[in-house]
């Protein structure tokens, strides 16, 4: 499983978590978190809005994830 779809995965059971419990509960540091989101935001997979949180926009299939590094 890529770290996307591990975020991914992670804003569908909680969608309003914010980038500190998303590193508490995936071990990941601030960086990650942003790098992760950002490439979910871009591929058109979530979008977070800071007063509401997370929504899941589309389903998550790594293929449709154009980075190369996941």
């Amino acid at each position: 499983m890529t770290h996307c779809e591990k975020l991914y995965n992670f804003f569908i059971e909680h969608p309003k978590a914010s980038a500190d419990e998303v590193m508490e509960s995936l071990g990941w540091e601030r960086r990650q978190v942003s790098r992760y989101k950002h490439r979910l935001k871009r591929g058109g997979f979530i979008d977070v809005d800071p007063r509401d949180g997370g929504q899941v926009l589309r389903p998550y299939r790594a293929e449709d994830d154009t980075s190369p590094i996941h």
